[in-house]
């Protein structure tokens, strides 16, 4: 056992063994106190350790380096649901940096290698932990992560390869690792990377802030003391826990330890009275059941790897410590989930996660889920219990699908979490959710909780692609630069699906031909089974089109049931229920129904904004109808048809955006070309004004992420953002002065968006400037009223104002970037020079 002095570690002291606890003295002898009572106070109310998740409390012992527990400050001793014993040794530093040079942790490092010689080590649940007071940035990111890898990877050779890689792990993580490897080595224990993984797998760094003022380890800790004791010992919370802190030092002292029993004696003698014992065993096993559930839905495997998404949670770590409540924003398909399953996965190293998501969440309210799960309690205890536990986030999994019923009991859970301290949430969300329909979650609670800046997510990064590519060469030609369906490879679930298809089906190069395909196979082989499916995915895509997430397969054969959800296309729910198991296959149904059978628009209330999915579905059903056809018509008929006397704006917005998401844009866009310019571009400047409102995002936001301080950013400034922005720049530049006159005003309104969106560094800038110069000149300087060969004078049938207006904007649009075209630069300003009226321009 190590000695110390009773405020802090002293490094470099060699441990004694034999040595006297009571001479010796605990580490740090009040913070170790405090970290003990948490446990015995555990043990107390029946909770799962903190580090032990799905395990009962046996005993504490403390100061146990004398009975070879080299990790000896405090030892919980634990069984699990099958009466397996379990074991988390606690090393108490309160402060501790892991850095290389740091002669704590190279200590703490010499106790694990005498821990790996014990001979239970390796043959039991022998789990090891480092408590300290303060968390860092890499002890609450990094460090966990690696963990997390740890565990998540089955194989040490993947391991290392992967920690390799930018995109999975960081050199924060790979130094820690080192540095791990380093001082076992110097010890003079098996170092090998085997060794190494395996030990990671069974570490924990976990922060107690004891220290810290208004400390919500000490909050959490009195909110568990509270509801431990009798009611009309309501008032003696403090006292209880001092006298946990104080039992703890004692024992401390002389290396001793307390189980259940002889816990309740000592505090009984002092006349302190307890509740009813109320374990919660079933309802801690209900959520464990249910978060498993939920986050099993979840796939983040792609071909062959675990996509580990690090720079996603790392950015989420970031906004956790800016505000407890954080969203992941991003469109269909991006792997927002993933990411939220990659930070719960951490947390339940520690113990239990709340996870809540569409179709997994018990309706109507806490009531109803208090009386499902059997939770002897209120909804704030349950929290508590969940801080107590190590699962301190609330994790609220597509906020866009919960149905009305399940909105309440998440409501219900988000005003309480506000008022629980330590207790954050994590949700995730479509780019536009709460955009054009308010949200549906309680701002009050919101506000309480501090709303940190959502954490974006779109196309694969270059850091995830590398990943991905090396760890399975299968991916290598579908992520390739050159692939002809790039665009559909780029968004994580369709590779998933593309790198999950036998080699012999051709790969579609649309999203749209991909949901064609799946519709069509009605997602597997042409087999006897094939007509039942496709009968069932009919049936789900109508109840679909306007029901909730939970669809009744009670009328549908098992057969056919059962093989859509072995392929990955639904999630069981139970015998008569199920959900598609991810958003873009609902939307895909939706879809493919629409296209086989356009009479379906008459049963939607085109009255109302069209949720999420429904306008994805009308989308792709759009972009099927013209992505297969010769010219428009069959997409102007299906635009009518959602554009009826008070239709919503957002069903006809939905097929008019379709043009200009399409993967085939550049085929697309000429072949309506003679319908978007009819009747004075009517259309034109409808699908131009859509996309210059829709597709953007705030600029502050954007550049923050390349390192600007977005308080130098003009506020309500937005930049573009997605492929239809330059899908239209490129088809009308190819277009020139073929573009009607009344559509101008809109076409440089997406010039110059473009280019300040893109600052200008693109290729594309100075074909756009060459445009807009050549309109302007059109306009001014003239040095007599009209030359015939200037061209038309497109702006004759144009309003005064809206002549002023055009070309203000012209004028500003190519001097904002006249730097790319030089030439024309220095020509305009001659021209300006030489005019009789330059004092106006």
């Amino acid at each position: 056992m190590e000695a110390t002095q009773p405020e802090d570690d002293v490094p470099g002291i060699p441990d004694q063994q034999g040595t006297s606890t009571a001479a010796s003295g605990p580490a740090g002898a009040h913070f170790e106190g405090q970290v003990a009572a948490f446990y015995m106070l555990a043990m107390l109310c029946g909770a799962p350790p903190r580090g032990l998740p799905g395990t009962t409390i046996d005993r504490i012992a403390l100061q146990q380096a004398n009975t070879g527990r080299p990790l000896d400050d405090v030892i919980v001793h634990a069984v699990d649901g099958s009466g397996r014993p379990a074991v988390l040794e606690i090393q108490v530093k309160r402060t501790i940096t892991f850095t290389p040079t740091d002669p704590v942790f190279r200590k703490v490092i010499g106790q694990i290698a005498q821990a790996v010689r014990r001979p239970d080590f390796w043959s039991t649940q022998y789990g090891l932990a480092i408590a300290t007071a303060r968390g860092s940035r890499k002890i609450d990111g990094p460090y966990q992560d690696l963990f997390a890898l740890a565990r998540q990877i089955g194989n040490a050779a993947i391991f290392a390869a992967q920690l390799k890689l930018p995109g999975v792990a960081n050199e924060d993580m790979r130094t820690f690792v080192k540095t791990f490897q380093g001082h076992l080595k110097d010890e003079g224990s098996p170092h090998d990377i085997e060794t190494v993984w395996r030990l990671l797998r069974r570490l924990q760094i976990l922060t107690f802030d004891f220290t810290a003022y208004g400390s919500a380890s000490e909050d959490l800790a009195r909110e568990r003391a509270l509801r431990t004791l009798h009611a009309d010992d309501a008032s003696r919370v403090d006292a209880l826990w001092g006298n946990l802190v104080e039992q703890a030092i004692g024992l401390a002292k002389s290396g001793g330890d307390r189980n259940r029993t002889t816990l309740l004696e000592s505090l009984q003698l002092l006349g302190f009275r307890f509740a009813a014992d109320r374990r919660h065993s079933r309802a801690r096993a209900a959520l464990a059941e249910q978060a498993r559930q939920a986050l099993a839905d979840i796939d983040n495997q792609v071909g062959r790897v675990v996509l580990t998404r690090h720079e996603r949670v790392a950015a989420v770590h970031e906004a956790l410590d800016a505000g407890r409540y954080v969203e992941i924003r991003g469109d269909t398909g991006v792997g927002k989930s993933g990411v939220l399953r990659q930070v719960a996965e951490s947390c339940q190293i520690e113990g239990h996660v709340l996870v809540l998501s569409p179709g997994r969440c018990v309706p109507r309210g806490w009531t109803a889920m208090c009386a499902q799960i059997a939770f002897e309690g209120t909804l704030h205890e349950l929290l508590i219990e969940l801080a107590n536990n190590g699962g301190a986030i609330l994790f609220l999994d597509n906020l866009d699908s919960f149905s009305g019923e399940e909105r309440l009991t998440v409501v219900d859970m988000l005003r309480a979490a506000a008022h629980v301290p330590g207790v954050s949430v994590l949700a995730t969300a479509r780019s536009e959710f709460g955009v054009e329909e308010p949200s549906w979650l309680p701002q009050e609670a919101l506000d309480r909780l501090k709303r940190a800046a959502p954490v974006m997510i779109d196309a694969l990064s270059k850091a995830e692609i590398e990943q991905l590519t090396t760890s399975d060469s299968a991916l290598t030609p579908l992520l390739s630069e050159n692939h002809p369906a790039r665009q559909v490879t780029r968004n994580l679930f369709r590779l998933s699906r593309i790198a999950s298809q036998p080699a012999a089906d051709p790969i579609p190069h649309t999203e749209a031909e991909m949901a064609s395909q799946w519709w069509a196979a009605a997602d597997g082989e042409r087999d006897a089974g094939w007509r039942d499916r496709a009968r069932l995915l009919s049936d789900l895509a109508q109840q679909a089109l306007t029901g909730p997430d939970v669809l009744d397969v009670s009328t549908q054969p098992a057969q056919s049931i059962d093989a859509l959800v072995r392929s990955g296309t639904l999630r069981s729910l139970g015998p008569n229920r199920v959900s598609f198991r991810h958003d873009v296959l609902r939307e895909w149904a939706i879809a493919c129904a629409l296209r086989a059978q356009a009479r379906l628009i008459d049963g939607l209330d085109l009255k109302h904004l069209a949720r999420g999915t429904q306008a994805r579905g009308i989308e792709l059903a759009a972009r099927m109808t013209v992505e297969h056809a010769t010219d428009g018509a069959e997409w102007n008929h299906f635009l009518g048809r959602l554009s009826g006397d008070g239709a919503h704006k957002s069903w006809r917005r939905a097929a008019l955006l379709a043009l200009a998401r399409s993967e085939a844009a550049e085929a697309v866009l000429p072949r309506v070309q003679p319908i978007l310019f009819a009747n004075q571009a009517l259309l034109l400047r409808e699908l131009l004004r859509t996309v210059i409102a829709v597709e953007v995002v705030p600029a502050s936001k954007a550049f923050a992420v390349a390192g600007v301080d977005p308080n130098l950013i003009p506020a309500g400034m937005t930049i573009p953002k997605g492929p239809a922005w330059l899908a239209l720049v490129l088809w009308l530049l190819n277009v020139g002065d073929g573009i009607p006159a009344e559509g101008i005003p809109e076409v440089v309104d997406l010039y110059t968006g473009f280019s300040i969106g893109t600052l200008g560094l693109t290729g594309i800038t100075p074909l756009t400037t060459r445009q807009l110069y050549r309109w302007l000149r059109l306009m001014e300087p003239r040095s007599s009223p009209h030359d015939p060969n200037e061209g038309p004078t497109f702006w004759e049938n144009f309003e005064h104002d809206q002549v002023q207006s055009v070309l203000r904007d012209l004028r500003n649009g190519f001097i904002m970037f006249a730097r790319t075209t030089p030439e024309l630069a220095a020509e305009y300003v001659r021209a300006v020079a030489q005019s009789p009226h330059n004092d106006n321009l």
